[in-house]
């Protein structure tokens, strides 16, 4: 039986690295259903600064809508397990 965890990416893409962020997103797809929630937010959060700043971004995408163009490495991406819901 495969774990069913939510899985936090740091640093997910960058000017040179492009090519993951969609790769992931494929193998993800092939165990996860293409509703599974995907959460695009700041890495600030992770040393708690810029949080509800002018600059912060944060969005819920679908996996199967997760466009890797709208990664950087300024993103952490939260993909949620099976248990996850949103409303």
């Amino acid at each position: 039986m495969p774990a069913d965890l939510v899985l936090a990416i740091y640093n997910p893409a960058s000017k040179t690295r492009t090519w993951q962020v969609g790769a992931m997103r494929d193998m993800l797809l092939a165990h996860r259903e293409p509703g599974t929630l995907v959460v695009i937010g700041p890495c600030w959060w992770l040393i708690g600064r810029s949080v509800s700043g002018p600059d912060e971004d944060v969005r819920m995408v679908r996996l199967a809508d997760l466009n890797p163009a709208e990664v950087d490495m300024r993103c952490l991406l939260i993909v949620g397990s099976t248990q996850t819901q949103w409303y």
